[in-house]
């Protein structure tokens, strides 16, 4: 569903939808595993007495005849998945800041600092580029290529492009997304999520970027600079043509109820599906048990 979204919508939304869709997921997976070692019925009983009364159904069948291993099983998949998730995440958090300190320390050996631009290291290379490397002390690397190639209108749109991604913190969540696609593979929202927020993250850097300045120079800037993919990923590299096409979109505005939207539908639809899915394991479980 997420990948079928449509094309126009503005990628702020549809960045928020998948990082949405994710958060979701890992706290459902939480939730879940909870709730079936809960040692009473569900407490939800008392709000949706319909549907906790299936799952109670549900987790005491299961319970009668299979208590022990189930609980094992549980325990196990959830201890599993918190190890290689907090594995995963320390791993990319101590590469990620090592590789931040030493590429500060040596582009601040090669780089210089203009007065016009003091959030900037320039350093010497004949081909205009520019990238930024986040964290707590995010920061913006330019060449002199740019400065000396490039109109000034279309220079201004490449940096305001770098601060976007600082300012948004689009590295913490293709740092989540990357994450848990290293811990849960096996889900397909997981494994597919790092490649699609890298491009939208892009796009959304460019709609700020020519909110700030103007398309046309960001789209001068696509043609002309070679940009540093937020994420390290490749693949994203072959969606400039997609990246100009979203600027024809960059004057609207998504409203405060399309992001509640965004942020909410995920949790809706599981529970549009929990609702749909209980009955029918209720009436199954009853007919294996008689």
């Amino acid at each position: 569903m997420l990948r079928r979204l449509p094309a126009e919508w503005p990628p702020r939304l549809t960045l928020l939808a998948w990082v949405s869709s994710v958060t979701t997921t890992l706290g459902l997976l939480v939730l879940a595993a909870l709730t079936a070692l809960w040692p009473d019925p569900a407490p939800a009983e008392q709000f949706v007495t319909a549907i906790a009364r299936c799952a109670t159904v549900v987790f005491e069948a299961i319970r009668t005849d299979f208590n022990v291993l189930y609980v094992i099983i549980v325990v196990a998949i959830v201890s599993v998945v918190v190890f290689r998730t907090t594995r995963s995440w320390m791993r990319y958090a101590l590469r990620s800041g090592k590789i931040r300190r030493l590429h500060r320390d040596m582009v601040a050996v090669v780089g210089d600092v203009e007065p016009d631009s003091p959030d900037v290291l320039w350093i010497s290379h004949p081909q205009p580029m520019a990238y930024c490397v986040g964290g707590r002390s995010g920061f913006v690397v330019a060449t002199t290529a740019l400065r000396t190639d490039l109109p000034a209108e279309a220079r201004e749109a490449v940096l305001a492009h770098e601060f976007a991604h600082l300012r948004s913190h689009h590295h913490r969540m293709i740092g989540l997304c990357s994450v848990v696609a290293v811990s849960l593979p096996i889900l397909p929202l997981f494994r597919q999520a790092p490649h699609a927020v890298s491009i939208l993250t892009e796009m959304d850097a460019d709609l700020a970027a020519a909110r700030q300045t103007s398309p046309s120079a960001v789209r001068r800037a696509l043609l002309h600079v070679g940009t540093t993919l937020v994420g390290n990923d490749a693949a994203a590299t072959d969606s400039t043509s997609q990246r100009v096409r979203s600027l024809d979109n960059y004057t609207i505005r998504p409203t405060v109820s399309a992001y509640i939207a965004a942020c909410c539908a995920p949790l809706f639809l599981s529970v549009v599906g929990a609702a749909i899915a209980l009955p029918a394991l209720s009436i199954l479980v009853h007919g294996l048990t008689a």
